[in-house]
């Protein structure tokens, strides 16, 4: 536990088993079908290498840098699910490299960066908050990250150069995922409190990063003539979502979200009070308090957007990790300096983390995942056995883009079958905002006559008696049915 600027085998050891235990674990859920939120990334980043603009051509309310992500992972392992799965497991094991890089570089304790790097990746593989996702959340990590290790590890005659880089990164997050619209400002905070008579010039320097990077995402919305359509579906959408989405269904919500975060990460929220109380003393006082400022700022990034689904809270798991290794450093501390005793410290380690990770496996119900290989519900599994069906018909797809219909929420079985779908809304929840596009959408199964129509069950009443005399039902699940057109 002895600090040493010096990387140590023992910590390369360490830090090869941990990528080798998430590429394990990883590779378990290379099967997992993807959902709606990343169907519609897929959808997007696909099209796009196909001339089609975002926003324009097909509607989503997500920030570009994503779907840029999703197409770097195409060229890389093929367009496939596979592919994004492969991609993201690379990246989440440079995500823990960088955790442990931050810890090491910070502190120069090795016990310390092994803590949040192991935390890391123990509390973000939990399968209750969709951990084993290729969501935006996910990768938004990386930047956040890099952008607080420039600002906390910068040298002497450049620290313009570290915090403006901070300031790019917190930008690229952003660009990447909404939910770290307020990461700005933790950063910025830093600044302000502890860089002393260099404050101003390095607030100036980190907001100089953070434009860069919005100039540069907007030169390119312009380059590409979807400024409009990137306002009208990102920002406006967004703002109806926030604004309209404040009733009391919406607060029961975040009860739902937040109990299952508290539970699935109650010794990450320790980590994070105890981080946040520390950062009011003298030692490591920067480090305790960009830390909590973090936390918050994204904290309040998932609850401006509800914490509707479970992984929103992902991109906390980072600066939490980072928090509760704090936690569990000081108390082995503790234990040492009181007991006097080596052993005891290791001892006390030892029980503390078996009991830790041991509480965790049982909370995020890690060995009935391990036997069933699934995580998600029979729904997504039922899109990929439809998609499977539908590709291997004799009609494929070449009837393009009016080959396929799904209602309501289906962008996977898009991506899944090949199919072009004859509207930009691929899933039907912006609709609750441009309510006079719904009428086109639905009637595009009455007009164009597609040759499947793939529907939730329970939610095509009104659509029953045309698919009764133009389809025939060729598969139906507990969630989805699927007819064919058989008229010609």
């Amino acid at each position: 536990m002895a600090n040493s600027g010096r990387i140590q085998w023992k910590e390369l050891i360490f830090l090869l088993v941990l990528a080798s235990f998430i590429g394990f674990f990883r590779w378990q859920s290379l099967e997992l079908p993807m959902d709606r939120d990343e169907g519609t990334i897929a959808y997007m980043a696909k099209n796009m290498s196909a001339a089609t603009l975002p926003y324009k051509d097909i509607f989503d309310y997500r920030p570009p840098l994503i779907y840029h992500i999703y197409k770097a992972a195409f060229s890389l392992f093929g367009t496939t699910a596979d592919g994004i799965r492969y991609f993201t497991m690379l990246f989440v094991i440079f995500t823990a490299l960088l955790v442990y890089m931050l810890a090491r570089s910070v502190t120069a304790s090795a016990f310390y960066a092994m803590l949040s790097s192991l935390f890391y990746t123990v509390f973000l593989h939990n399968y209750m908050m969709q951990g084993l996702g290729s969501y935006p959340e996910i990768f938004a990590q990386f930047p956040i990250l890099a952008s607080i290790l420039f600002a906390m590890t910068k040298e002497k005659d450049y620290e313009h150069v570290s915090f403006f880089l901070s300031g790019f990164l917190a930008a690229t997050a952003l660009a990447i995922d909404t939910t770290a619209v307020f990461f700005i400002l933790a950063p910025a905070l830093y600044c302000l409190l502890f860089c002393g008579k260099k404050r101003w010039n390095s607030l100036i320097w980190y907001l100089a990063g953070f434009t860069a990077l919005v100039f540069l995402a907007f030169n390119w919305l312009l380059y590409k003539g979807v400024v409009n359509e990137f306002i009208g579906s990102v920002i406006s959408y967004g703002a109806y979502f926030i604004v309209n989405g404040v009733h009391d269904s919406s607060f029961v919500i975040i009860k739902l979200g937040m109990g299952m975060f508290t539970l699935q990460n109650i010794i990450l929220i320790a980590g994070v009070i105890y981080t946040g109380a520390a950062a009011f003393r003298k030692s490591a006082a920067g480090y305790y308090m960009f830390l909590t400022a973090a936390f918050v700022t994204l904290f309040c990034g998932v609850m401006l957007f509800r914490g509707i689904y479970p992984h929103y809270y992902l991109i906390l798991v980072p600066v939490m990790s980072l928090a509760a290794a704090v936690m569990i450093r000081d108390a082995v501390l503790f234990i040492k300096k009181t007991s006097g005793s080596k052993a005891a410290a290791a001892a006390a380690t030892a029980v503390i983390l078996t009991a830790i990770i041991t509480f965790q496996f049982f909370i995020m119900k890690a060995l009935p995942y391990a036997i069933s290989g699934r995580y998600t519900i029979n729904y997504y599994f039922d899109l990929k056995a439809a998609a499977a069906m539908i590709n291997g018909s004799s009609e494929g797809v070449a009837r393009g883009k009016n080959f396929l219909f799904g209602w309501p929420n289906m962008p996977e079985l898009y991506f899944m079958t090949g199919a072009t779908a004859a509207t930009k809304y691929v899933y039907s929840y912006p609709l609750e905002l441009y309510k006079q596009d719904r009428d086109k959408v639905t009637g595009v199964l009455f007009n164009e006559r597609p040759v499947w129509a793939v529907l939730e069950r329970g939610k095509y009443n009104a659509f029953q008696a045309f698919l009764d005399n133009y389809y025939r039902k060729e598969m139906e699940t507990e969630t989805i049915a699927v007819y064919r057109n058989i008229l010609k």
